[in-house]
């Protein structure tokens, strides 16, 4: 095996921002300290759940979708796909924080590239479907949110998914004859209310759960699927209630469940109600065993009024259209970039990054004018490039270095640089005139150089 060949460099990207140069530059945010990191780090953790429109990013047959930390929701015309994600133990490491924090401390020794031992994902996929009822119901968003989510991933531009807007709940309308349901988040759960209007009738909802290898009713009422994984999904006994004359009235019931081969259906009982009156149907569904699966937060930023910028990686996105109950991912990774609100309560923008390999950011850094800097490492020979030093991965892995406009929505330049083996950005840090400084480390021999005080790889 070759030696490994280490060579800390300095690198000064002189990249002009396309600013006009002030007279007064503002400062940068300061640094962070360790508790402040990690009570932003929990602040990102705890944003609440939102839908995301589909502008052709995802599979065309859904229509919202969230995408949340180990786990995605899949929202089509009459089905719902959960898919939850969480490392697959090998034999190897996975990707972790302390495998990144360990792959530091080893002088940035190459991760292991077999991606079908050490990168795959595991995944629960299953799939709620409304029985006997409108197939074309009309889906909408409600509840507009401020923030956007852009996604730049794969070189070709028109391609590239902008300003996509986010939502609070989305409702499919008549599903039945005067019965709504609406989908919703609280905190990183997913709810949805069954709204059954004056002359509805609920004892027509049903859904069959496929992906469930036994579903059962606990003692405590609530709903228990367990997994082909050996992990079960839970439905809480649902709070079922009436609001009449401004007062909320609960009403009893819970789950009756019946098999139909490998599939199983469920639907609702209910004691007596008032009738004239509109009721609601209301299970939480849990899956706390696969919160923070595979996406996690590795560098933060602070610009000069208090947003923070969260940087990290997240498992791709893979709506299940193929062997939907089989679970296996490809594993691979993307950048993402989240930028939030001074108050930590809301979120800017979130910005995917990233191509059809494996990307990893290590450092981020923003400027006076809110734009964020990212460098890292990219095996991705589709790496979504602007303004580009250099155009093409050359070796097994490069640096990359991206430069993120300030709303998030458009690269100012994103670059590969490296030669022909293995690259690694490392940190990132910006001057007052905008420019880009890179440390990390090479392995190639042909790492561009430029007015450099060693010219050559020694070791």
């Amino acid at each position: 095996m070759k030696t490994t060949r280490l060579l800390i460099l300095l690198l000064s990207l002189f990249l002009i921002t396309s600013v006009s140069w002030a007279k007064e530059i503002l400062p940068i945010g300061s640094d962070l300290n360790q508790k402040e990191k990690i009570k932003i780090q929990e602040t990102y953790g705890k944003l609440p759940l939102y839908f995301i429109e589909n502008k052709g990013q995802v599979d065309e047959k859904v229509k919202f979708y969230e995408k949340g930390s180990g786990q995605s929701v899949y929202l089509t015309n009459d089905e719902v796909y959960i898919v939850l994600r969480k490392k697959e133990k090998t034999e190897k490491d996975d990707l972790t924080v302390d495998s990144i924090k360990q792959h530091r401390k080893n002088k940035f020794s190459p991760i292991a590239k077999s991606k079908n031992e050490s990168l795959k994902t595991k995944a629960d996929v299953v799939k709620l479907k409304p029985l006997n009822a409108n197939r074309a119901p009309e889906v909408i968003a409600e509840e507009k949110l401020s923030g956007k989510v852009n996604y730049f991933i794969g070189n070709d531009p028109s391609k590239w998914k902008t300003d996509i807007p986010i939502y609070k709940k989305v409702r499919y309308k008549e599903i039945y004859p005067g019965i709504d349901i609406v989908f919703y988040g609280n905190q990183r759960q997913l709810e949805y209310d069954i709204v059954v209007k004056q002359g509805g009738d609920p004892s027509i909802v049903a859904f069959e759960y496929e992906g469930v290898k036994e579903l059962e009713v606990n003692t405590d009422g609530d709903l228990i699927a367990r997994l082909a994984s050996g992990d079960e999904i839970v439905q809480r006994k649902p709070k079922i209630y009436q609001e009449i004359d401004g007062k909320k009235i609960n009403v009893a019931g819970g789950y009756n469940i019946k098999r139909d081969g490998n599939k199983y259906i469920f639907s609702f009982i209910l004691n007596d109600y008032n009738k004239l009156y509109a009721l609601v149907i209301d299970p939480v569904i849990v899956y706390s065993t696969y919160l923070g699966g595979n996406d996690f937060a590795i560098g933060i930023a602070v610009d000069s009024y208090g947003n923070a910028y969260v940087t990290g990686c997240t498992s791709s996105d893979d709506f299940p259209t193929k062997n939907a109950y089989q679970g296996n991912f490809k594993g691979y990774y993307d950048v993402f970039i989240t930028k939030l609100s001074s108050n930590g309560n809301s979120l800017v923008y979130s910005t995917y990054l990233g191509g059809s390999d494996s990307d990893w950011v290590y450092g981020i850094a923003v400027d006076s004018y809110g734009n964020a800097y990212v460098t890292g490492y990219t095996e991705s020979n589709n790496f979504p490039t602007k303004n580009a030093y250099q155009g093409n991965l050359r070796g097994g892995g490069d640096v990359f270095i991206t430069k993120l406009s300030s709303n998030g929505n458009s690269l100012v330049y994103s670059t590969y640089l490296g030669g022909n083996y293995i690259d690694y950005g490392h940190d990132i840090a910006i001057d007052s005139y905008g420019n880009a400084y890179v440390t990390g480390h090479t392995e190639s021999y042909d790492f561009p150089t430029k007015n450099a005080y060693q010219g050559n790889l020694r070791g």
